[in-house]
């Protein structure tokens, strides 16, 4: 009978034991799952902040309009007060001739 009782009390030890080691390893695996849960928070914020700059800035069709703009009216084109003298000088030298 005394054998029973002393392999019961190590069975009853050896249980205490796997379930205190249980307990302290489902501890860490909560801390675990909690801190990888902050770090995807993070990652969703960071992307969300990406795609809202992402949405901020020029698309290349956006680009290609204002590129188009801009030689429509590219001020090397434009004349000079000079050259316009010039032109208006030359028309008026024509006429006076005729």
């Amino acid at each position: 009978m005394h054998q029973n009782r002393e392999k019961i009390r190590v069975v009853d030890e050896n249980m205490v034991i796997k379930i205190n080691d249980l307990k302290s390893s489902t501890r860490d695996l909560n801390l675990r799952v909690l801190d990888l849960s902050k770090k995807v928070e993070e990652i969703k914020t960071t992307l969300q902040r990406m795609l809202k700059t992402l949405a901020e800035t020029a698309k290349i069709s956006d680009l290609a309009v204002i590129e188009k703009v801009l030689d429509l009216f590219d001020p090397t084109t434009y004349l000079t007060e000079k050259d316009v003298i010039k032109i208006i000088n030359k028309v008026l030298k024509t006429r006076s001739v005729k």
